[in-house]
């Protein structure tokens, strides 16, 4: 198969499990909100099998989706197909930059692309920060002992809708940053393309060049060298907060809530006892 066709096969794919998945997510929603305005007490074993049963034809079904995608990503891998830089901004940008030499273009050309690559750092660096902050504040909240008290399944909405809104303000930042990310780049293409003429009518080559610093290219270039070191430490950190999160868990009582929980499915529901 050749890759345009793997490629319309995979988008295609993409495109139905991503659908499946957000009707998974509504109906869901919709289900717990219409268990909860049904009475006093409606987290019942029958009440939750009474209205859950409807979603498990597509949650099934993106499974299956799910499971396809991968399918297809192993026996008909993307490698071979890359895209080009001129289809890509951000290979066109890195394969201009490389025969780009700031210093030696007009002011109005280097400040424009020096501009443009501080406007989408600032704006990675602002969403990362409101989706950490989001984070933390949620975090903070759902271990207070004082927000999870009297009815739980009021607590429990209470505090969906307040962390939903705590990542409200990185939502709304990513979404201006994808537009904002998407024209920035094609500006400094425009202006790259710029200063290559400026360059090509002054008769400078760039081959062997070192590319104007500036804090964007420092960062990048950073992680660029130590991108394994970096990974490391991702990986170390996420791992230490997934277990600070279970020892936390477990003193604060989590785990004997879970194992009884466990005993009462098993022999009530299920029927072993």
């Amino acid at each position: 198969m050749n890759f345009e066709k793997t490629k319309r096969l995979s988008l295609i794919c993409g495109i139905v499990t991503a659908a499946l998945l957000v009707v998974c997510a509504i109906s869901f929603i919709a289900g717990a909100c219409a268990i909860y305005a049904s009475g006093d007490n409606p987290y019942t074993y029958e009440s939750i099998g009474r209205t859950f049963k409807y979603i498990s034809a597509p949650v099934i079904l993106a499974i299956l989706a799910v499971i396809a995608g991968v399918v297809i990503h192993f026996l008909y891998p993307s490698e071979n197909g890359k895209l080009k830089p001129e289809y890509d901004k951000a290979l066109q940008i890195a394969s201009m930059s490389k025969r780009v030499v700031l210093t030696s273009v007009s002011n109005t050309v280097s400040e424009g692309i020096l501009r443009e690559r501080q406007l989408r750092a600032s704006l990675l660096i602002a969403n990362l920060s409101l989706t950490v902050i989001a984070a933390g504040i949620s975090l903070v909240y759902v271990f207070l002992p004082s927000s999870m008290t009297g009815d739980y399944n009021a607590s429990v909405i209470k505090a969906t809708a307040l962390i939903a809104l705590f990542f409200l303000p990185a939502l709304a930042v990513s979404i201006v940053r994808i537009f904002l990310d998407t024209r920035s780049r094609e500006r400094e293409i425009s202006l790259l393309r710029s200063a290559l003429a400026e360059m090509k009518e002054n008769g400078i080559t760039a081959e062997n060049a070192e590319k104007a610093s500036s804090p964007y290219t420092k960062i990048k270039a950073f992680f660029r060298r130590n991108r394994k070191r970096v990974e490391l430490i991702a990986k170390i950190s996420l791992v230490s907060l997934a277990l600070c999160l279970i020892v936390l868990g477990v003193t604060l009582g989590g785990m004997a809530d879970v194992l009884a929980k466990a005993i009462k499915i098993c022999t009530e529901c299920i029927g072993l006892g």
